[in-house]
């Protein structure tokens, strides 16, 4: 891997909508930049991966992050913008998509850490995903809703060590990297931007 990691190419991303539901707008500009881009809609857009790493690094900014939101209430937790990282589904672990995976030809995964700018909860605040189980889905606050007039900041997550810690075994390599936008619920615009995508061999303590 060179010193600069290995960045995650435009090509091989799919959206992935929730049946019944606007879906949000997710697209490269001109550069390394996706815009994301929400409007009471919701949508994932998503890529394998089986990175060599442990680690994730990318810039990622918040134009419009309209209302504060619960991030732990189904129904009430919109956000701007999140990046999921989905593993592969293993003997111990359910479909993170269920019954409906095959039906609609969502991929085949069984956990997933999901890095949120959104919500008011402190920065590394870790909880359940309210949508999965306490063995599939975990959520992280990376940046809060307040945080929208940082400008373009930089992350670093060390996903290898999250996963080890929320789940309480080693990490396999993710299967898929996926980026969403979420205002389908409370409804009104949010949108975001997120670039320079790429693995790292290791992540600095924050």
């Amino acid at each position: 891997m060179s010193p600069d990691g290995l960045a995650i190419e435009r090509d091989g991303w799919r959206l992935l909508g929730v049946p019944g539901v606007k879906e949000s707008s997710i697209r490269w500009r001109d550069d390394d930049t996706m815009d994301v881009i929400s409007d009471g809609s919701v949508g994932f857009y998503y890529r394998e991966v089986m990175p060599d790493a442990q680690s994730l690094t990318w810039r990622w900014r918040v134009i419009d992050a309209g209302v504060q939101t619960d991030l732990r209430t189904p129904g009430k937790d919109d956000r701007p913008v999140a990046l999921h990282l989905w593993f592969p589904k293993d003997e111990e672990s359910d479909s993170l998509f269920g019954w409906t995976a095959s039906l609609f030809g969502y991929p085949r995964v069984g956990r997933a850490i999901t890095y949120v700018w959104g919500g008011a909860e402190p920065r590394g605040t870790a909880f359940v995903n309210p949508h999965l189980s306490d063995s599939q889905g975990v959520i992280v606050v990376l940046r809060t809703t307040a945080a929208s007039n940082d400008g373009w900041v930089e992350e670093t997550v060390n996903f290898g060590a999250d996963y080890e810690r929320y789940f309480g075994s080693p990490s396999p390599k993710p299967s898929h990297i996926a980026i969403s936008g979420d205002s389908d619920d409370l409804g009104g615009l949010r949108s975001a931007r997120i670039s320079n995508l790429r693995f790292i061999e290791t992540a600095l303590e924050k």
